[in-house]
């Protein structure tokens, strides 16, 4: 039987937050206005300014025909009405995140601090669904 939910952890996850005015093509993804998440070296132009953050954030893959059912157990989102490029800050629980679609699914980003923690939160989310018949 085929996993209808993989989380896998990100590491190392480069992720270099932009400060600037306008999206640069190919180069990131806006999480909030004026703030982009950079995976990479890649730099725009017109950064005014570039703080590398790979080693303040721990990355996850949320991916499967279920991800969307999984994170939505612990974010006030609806996946559904959500752009196909995505991206931005959210709570999952009770820790701030940073997620943006992934092929398949999502990527969610949380400080190093709380990775334990999140990676527990995935753990009982997806036997939640398990035991209930959701995946």
């Amino acid at each position: 039987m085929a996993e209808k939910v993989l989380v896998r952890r990100l590491d190392p996850t480069p992720a270099t937050l932009v400060a600037s005015a306008t999206r640069p093509a190919g180069v990131g993804v806006e999480i909030e206005p004026g703030q982009w998440l950079i995976d990479g070296d890649a730099r725009p132009l017109d950064a005014t300014l570039v703080l590398d953050m790979r080693d303040a954030y721990v990355g996850f893959a949320v991916t499967g025909d279920e991800a969307d059912a999984l994170l939505a157990q612990g974010m006030a989102l609806d996946f559904a009405r959500l752009a196909p490029d995505f991206a931005g800050r959210a709570k999952l629980g009770e820790i701030a995140v940073l997620i943006d679609r992934w092929p398949g699914g999502w990527r969610v980003r949380c400080e190093r601090s709380y990775a334990e923690w999140l990676a527990g939160w995935f753990a009982r989310a997806a036997a939640l669904m398990s035991s209930t018949g959701g995946i």
